[in-house]
């Protein structure tokens, strides 16, 4: 067949198009961006069945039999029904599903339930084939019948996260390992707020990861700020720590009290709350400040361990005095009400106290709930600070120092000097105490050190429940040494202690944090002066830090039948 096409249309048509591509390049060159194409929307969930779509002589459509409906016709299209209806509900399930996608694969979704499905509608003769079970008229309860059983939530909404980080080639596999023996059957729970947050903040850490800090901020955005590095903030999401600010990190939420009595001086704790009142306490004394500390852990990990559903199933039934919820133990008191921690089921010492009392079930109940979220979630000693050697370079302005002041000190362009050795130099050299050292001890090396470039100073609270757990230090250091770029090395320190506990680290941490706040605030405002007597303090708090570790015995070699090697020293396992 012969094709008649006309030149004159197809002309116009071609220069239409041509003329519209020319206009969307010069208004991308005068606003420098594109326009982004709107999406239509479309109900997804709104399903319709697929009997519907079959030919009328089926008689299984809204319709029915249209031609005379014999005993046995009526029996083969119920039959074809009753056949096609399981397929029916797999695709009603299927468009539910894609219809909460977006809920799904949300990084911070509430979504409290993974699995959907929706009531089958629109079918002619339906009551006849199933049974008055399912519901019609109520999706929310034909899920729960469906699908609780198999919906957990927790477990589904980490495979989700999992799938997200997949996407950015990201894997928490050996964190949520190292994160199973620390916490136990909660660390679900705990992880999967880790994951959100590190998704949450990933366009941040993602673009800010090669930063560093602005030190010429604000005052108010130098101290108790988010102003860090930006490989910092990954550092800190990668391990899970909850608040990467610059903060003082040794005001903790814990306090060691002491307590002395017939001579002797022994060691209680408390807990506070994010207002800063009285959760929990202790209603033992210890003679080690460390043996305190360990038990108010000991308690927040008992704590934990019992989930928020399952403490709401218990609570649905009558509680009474002295009825066990896990490690919970529910006080009645009169008509008030309050709850104690346990150390182990069988026994059932009490190694912390409620500080609150409730007026009744209810009020108990949210108090019980309360508390659980806010040991989960919300409270942590931790906490980070990287130090970039390089911003305690001290200036040279108006300091008159020997540049060939011995062995292993080196001058750069006179801008600064890298002090190692006395090399037979007279002390005091004006400034001297303003340099970082690069080497110390009498077997000083002779070649030139510089400990300024490519160098950070990590500091982390090394008392913390998880900082001080020796397997969790090793899988920490190997995180931090990965994100940092080859070429810069890191001096990291577990350090302590906290401000209500001076025995064993004497207060470093919190000198650390007072000489750093005051650098930091010379750097970016304060007079040469100021600025070179903060750095020679910062320096000072720097050279007295030193790592703690938390008490361990050593193994005795012909003891037998121990089935736990925790608090022991192994040769070549332990830093000593």
């Amino acid at each position: 067949m012969p094709l008649n096409i006309n030149q004159t249309k197809v002309e116009k048509y071609l220069n239409e198009i041509k003329e519209e591509e020319r206009l969307r390049v010069e208004n991308a060159q005068q606003n420098k961006e594109l326009t982004f194409p709107e999406g239509n929307a479309y109900d997804i969930d709104d399903y319709s069945s697929i009997l519907n779509e079959f030919p009328d002589t089926y008689g299984i459509g809204s319709y029915g039999i249209i031609s005379e409906a014999t005993p046995e016709r009526e029996a083969l299209a119920k039959q074809l029904k009753g056949y096609l209806i399981f397929f029916d509900k797999i695709l009603a399930s299927y468009f539910k599903h894609l219809g909460k996608v977006k809920e799904i694969l949300s990084v911070t979704g509430n979504v409290k339930k993974t699995y959907f499905t929706q009531a089958l509608k629109d079918i002619n003769g339906f009551d006849e084939l199933v049974s008055k079970a399912y519901n019609q008229n109520n999706d929310e309860a034909l899920t729960d019948l469906l699908f609780e059983e198999l919906d957990n939530s927790v477990q589904r909404r980490n495979q989700v996260l999992d799938h997200l980080l997949g996407r950015f080639a990201e894997k928490f596999s050996d964190y949520v390992f190292i994160m199973k023996a620390l916490y136990g059957k909660s660390v679900d729970e705990i992880v999967l707020s880790n994951k959100e947050a590190f998704l949450a903040d990933y366009k941040v850490i993602g673009y800010t990861r090669g930063l560093g800090y602005n030190y010429k901020a604000p005052n108010n955005e130098l101290w108790n700020t988010n102003n860090v590095s930006g490989v910092q903030k990954r550092i800190a999401r990668l391990l899970g720590i909850q608040d990467y600010s610059r903060r003082n990190v040794s005001e903790s939420a814990v306090n060691i009290l002491k307590v002395n009595g017939n001579g002797d001086t022994n060691y209680t704790w408390e807990l506070e709350d994010k207002n800063g009142e009285r959760l929990l306490y202790s209603n033992e004394q210890f003679q080690i400040e460390y043996v305190a500390s360990s038990t108010l852990y000991t308690a927040i990990f008992n704590f934990i361990q019992i989930d928020a559903e399952e403490l709401e199933n218990i609570f649905e039934q009558p509680i009474t005095n002295d009825q066990l919820l896990g490690y919970i133990k529910i006080k009645k008191n009169g008509t008030e009400y309050s709850f104690e921690i346990i150390d182990n089921l069988e026994e059932t010492n009490v190694i912390a106290i409620s500080a609150k009392t409730f007026g009744n079930i209810e009020e108990l109940k949210e108090g019980v709930l309360a508390t659980l979220d806010y040991l989960k979630y919300e409270f942590s000693e931790e906490g980070i600070f990287l130090v970039e050697n390089i911003l305690l370079k001290p200036s040279l302005n108006g300091i008159k120092i020997n540049k060939n002041a011995g062995i292993g000190c080196m001058a750069i362009e006179s801008t600064f000097i890298v002090g190692g050795g006395n090399g037979g130099r007279t002390y005091p050299l004006i400034g001297e105490e303003a340099f970082m050292h690069g080497c110390d001890g009498e077997n000083c090396e002779e070649a030139v050190f510089d400990p300024y470039s490519y160098r950070v100073t990590i500091v982390l609270p090394g008392y913390s429940y998880r900082f001080s757990d020796p397997d969790f230090r090793r899988y920490a250091e190997a995180v931090i040494r990965q994100e940092l770029p080859a070429h810069v090395m890191a001096k990291i320190c577990w350090v302590g202690d906290r401000q209500s506990e001076t025995e064993n680290a004497k207060n470093n941490l919190d000198n650390f944090e007072t000489s750093y706040k005051r650098f930091i605030e010379n750097k970016a405002f304060g007079t040469s002066e100021k600025l070179t007597e903060s750095t020679i303090e910062l320096i000072t708090s720097m050279d007295n830090l030193y790592n703690i570790y938390r008490p361990g015995r050593l193994l005795d070699c012909s003891a037998e039948g121990r089935e736990t090697l925790d608090g022991k020293i192994i040769l070549g396992q332990s830093n000593l």
